[in-house]
């Protein structure tokens, strides 16, 4: 059971629509198959954060509607609608501006300092670079050097 790319573009679409009108972000979505069901994956956050369980028991409703209706996937699918996570992987400057003040772990390309990782809290985001303010110092990261980033809690 295959679903063609122009069936799987209209769902995302219309996806991106619900989300945009409810002011979320689309942070990932997959079209797969569970078992001999179509499943659609959608995770999505407020560009600030703080997406509830609620806001997405409403969304899932709401793109589970659409879909029934439509029979896009026929009679047999499941729709899943997660937040991102705390854990979930910042890659964009976007990502760094929603974590801003927060605390973030690093990892780095190129070391420095000597040290190849990082944590600190986010304390700016400029065009290129990230400035984190560590136990002893305020260090400018250039966005390029980072290979993997996350929030981290604060304990």
């Amino acid at each position: 059971m295959l679903i063609e790319e122009s069936k799987k573009s209209k769902i995302r679409e219309k996806i991106e629509g619900f989300l945009k009108s409810e002011g979320l972000s689309l942070v990932e979505f997959k079209l797969f198959l569970k078992g001999n069901s179509f499943a659609v994956r959608v995770i999505t956050d407020y560009p600030e954060g703080g997406i509830t369980i609620n806001d997405c028991a409403r969304l899932n409703k709401l793109i589970f509607s659409y879909l029934d209706e439509e029979k896009i996937l026929g009679d047999d699918f499941v729709v899943e609608v997660l937040s991102p996570g705390i854990d979930r992987k910042l890659t964009t400057k976007e990502d760094f501006l929603r974590v801003k003040n927060k605390f973030v772990a690093l990892w780095l390309n190129t070391p420095i300092e000597g040290k190849e990782y990082w944590e600190g809290r986010l304390m700016d985001i400029e065009e290129k670079d990230l400035f984190i303010k560590g136990k002893k110092q305020l260090l400018k990261i250039p966005l390029d050097n980072v290979k993997f980033a996350k929030q981290k809690l604060e304990i």
